[in-house]
């Protein structure tokens, strides 16, 4: 009889309830194709334009997922959320100018909003702009990410502040950092080793920062600034065979970053491998160009 009940029930259940399942479940493409079909009758429905870019979200589409948000903001009118929901899209589609200003513009109506902060510092964070990355996370920390995403954003926080700390070159409150994060029970974040080797590096601690490659690498076998790490730290033992093949390898892993390349050109010529320094040295000098050209 239960059975029976419960297929009734699911038989029942309408459209709207029917998609908001599919996304709980996690079943997000047959979510978005659901609140996209009931978009077609209701389409200022905030609820189904939220629904709908947090859907696109969670499968990689933060381009798609813009267009709706957008629609959320222009219906909802001053709703922060979904201010800040079109605010992550835009920073997760490289959107970084439109990004800031929206997020400026939180921050400035409201000094006490943890969330709108947070967003701020992890677009700082992936503009490059490291100071200001750990003001507004710290901003964000001390004033308490308190929503559902609380945990894990306190958690990523912590990771930004402590590798934008390295990226600014103050070592040695950035390791302090790097240690609390790297000291959490379960697996290890990879980019706080990778911070952490650096810093390891960088005070001439290379043993110390070899080991820690090993344990990035383990996390991570594919991870080509590991192995990038690893092959600086080979070249200056002198063992040049192994420092090649660790930069070749981060070189095959991560084919657009000049570092590994560079790397190459100097354990080339001290392995008297002219050619293959001057092959290097001309992609280079042609990446290098392209860059230039494409930034004008």
């Amino acid at each position: 009889m239960l059975r029976w009940f419960v297929l009734l029930w699911v038989g029942f259940q309408s459209p709207q309830a029917h998609a908001d399942a599919l996304f709980q479940e996690g079943r997000f493409r047959e979510a978005a194709s659901a609140y996209l079909e009931l978009l077609k009758a209701s389409p200022n429905d905030m609820h189904l334009l939220e629904s709908m870019g947090q859907s696109l979200m969670a499968l990689g589409q933060p381009k798609q997922a813009v267009q709706f948000f957008r629609r959320e903001v222009a219906v909802a009118g001053g709703n922060r959320d979904a201010s800040r929901f079109l605010a992550l899209a835009l920073t997760s589609s490289n959107e970084y100018e439109e990004a800031g200003r929206l997020l400026t513009q939180l921050t400035a109506s409201d000094s006490q909003d943890a969330q709108s902060w947070f967003f701020l510092g992890l677009l700082r964070y992936r503009n490059g702009y490291y100071e200001a990355t750990v003001d507004c996370l710290r901003r964000a920390k001390s004033l308490g990410l308190t929503g559902k995403d609380g945990p894990s954003e306190q958690k990523a926080a912590e990771v930004m502040i402590a590798v934008s700390l390295v990226e600014s070159g103050q070592n040695a409150d950035a390791e302090k950092a790097l240690l609390a994060v790297l000291a959490r029970p379960g697996q290890k974040n990879l980019d706080a080793l990778l911070g952490y080797t650096r810093v390891l590096y960088e005070s001439g601690r290379y043993e110390e920062a070899f080991q820690t490659t090993g344990t990035a690498l383990t996390e991570s076998p594919d991870n080509a600034a590991a192995h990038f790490w690893r092959a600086r730290i080979l070249l200056r033992r002198g063992q040049l065979p192994q420092s090649a093949a660790e930069a070749e390898k981060a070189s095959e892993l991560a084919p657009n970053s000049p570092a590994p390349h560079n790397l190459l050109i100097q354990i080339y010529n001290r392995q008297g491998r002219a050619a293959e320094a001057a092959s290097e040295a001309e992609w280079v000098r042609r990446r290098t160009g392209e860059q230039a050209i494409a930034g004008k």
